[in-house]
């Protein structure tokens, strides 16, 4: 065959590879199909994100809102509920309701419980500082739930500025498929329940609470201790002062 015939067969063979219906499209071909979307199929991929995070996040608030709840009424029914009115247990109580709100959104280090996290830790901080009663606390942490809530139904495209793209291209024609990323960035699913986030913080009450009779009688015990030290103090200058008598009288 002549050399410009295989050059030919070449350049048609090629040009046939590139048109193959299976290969993944290019970086300009990609840059070229998104300048020729429809604009308003972007805003109506914008509406579809932002309606579902309202709605994963209307379920969700009344959950995390019940176990704060069921917390405060569980320190406010407990006997010497007193014991729980101190900076020591609001600091482990607080410790405990991070690491299960961390759990709930996804884990830690996702865009989403990096944006609220500060919610959280301020409402603890604030308790801390203001020796509010451990019930009250509780209510604030509830509070917290429901600011952080709707800081994310409000603010969800700017807290996934870097992400929102990639979502936005997922969810063009209808398509669903942009659900499994935002979970995966930290939206919370509604698989949770409430008992949840309330129980460990119970059980971390129950814990602290356990630990005053012991704290009570090392207290006792120590301050016996000095009271007998202090007993053997004022026997022991008794005898210093009539050892002192004794000798004043023999020197007279």
């Amino acid at each position: 065959m002549p050399k410009q015939a295989e050059e030919e067969e070449e350049k048609k063979t090629q040009e046939a590879d590139v048109d193959e219906p299976g290969d993944a499209p290019s970086e300009a071909q990609l840059e070229e199909q998104q300048k020729e979307r429809d604009p308003d199929e972007a805003v109506i991929a914008d509406q579809a994100i932002h309606a579902y995070v309202s709605q994963v996040l209307d379920q969700v608030r009344p959950l995390m809102e019940d176990a704060t709840d069921s917390f405060a009424n569980y320190l406010q029914s407990a006997n010497d509920n007193k014991v729980f009115d101190n900076g020591a247990f609001i600091d482990q109580a607080g410790q405990t309701f991070t690491q299960q709100m961390t759990a709930v959104f996804g884990g830690g280090g996702n865009p989403i419980i990096e944006s609220i996290m500060p919610y959280f830790t301020g409402a603890i901080d604030q308790a801390m500082q203001s020796g509010d009663s451990a019930d009250r606390f509780a209510t604030h942490l509830g509070t917290a739930c429901r600011d952080a809530s709707w800081f994310l139904r409000d603010n969800i495209e700017s807290v996934l500025a870097n992400q929102w793209d990639q979502l936005r291209d997922l969810a063009y024609e209808g398509s669903t498929e942009f659900i499994p990323l935002l979970h995966q960035f930290g939206l919370p699913t509604t698989s949770f329940n409430a008992a949840d986030i309330s129980n460990p913080l119970i059980a971390t009450a129950d814990s602290y609470q356990q630990t005053i009779p012991q704290e009570k009688e090392e207290a006792a015990a120590k301050e016996g201790a000095v009271d007998e030290e202090k007993k053997e103090l004022a026997e022991e200058e008794k005898d210093q002062v009539l050892e002192s008598e004794e000798d004043k009288k023999l020197a007279v």
